[in-house]
């Protein structure tokens, strides 16, 4: 469905010691069975598109992961533009959640 480049290369900032961190953005149903596959160059991480639809808020779980998508191009979208949507959406916060992570109105602590 989608590949988006994410880490230290999606950021532009890699260096000779990097690998190349690769989310795999399939339906549901393509999940069946999928794993992370880790190797020297390169990390195929698969995601549910539905899990990239859904935008955890600060001081949820899942939050810290929206980092990921920060600078992340998106390689490849057979999604009609679903996927370059959500990874838009999961690296913006609205006012209420940066007064939230600004001034630490959660309680969320980090873990």
């Amino acid at each position: 469905m989608a590949m988006v480049l994410s880490g230290s290369v999606g950021r532009g900032t890699s260096t000779s010691r990097s690998d190349v961190d690769v989310y795999v953005v399939l339906t549901d149903q393509g999940m069946a069975g999928r794993r992370t596959r880790h190797a020297d160059v390169l990390d195929e991480i698969p995601v549910p598109v539905s899990e990239l639809d859904d935008l955890p808020v600060f001081g949820t779980e899942g939050w810290y992961h929206r980092w990921s998508y920060a600078w992340a191009p998106v390689l490849l979208d057979r999604s009609g533009g679903r996927v370059a949507d959500a990874v838009r959406r999961q690296t913006g916060v609205d006012a209420d959640e940066a007064e939230s992570i600004l001034i630490g109105t959660t309680g969320w602590t980090g873990g």
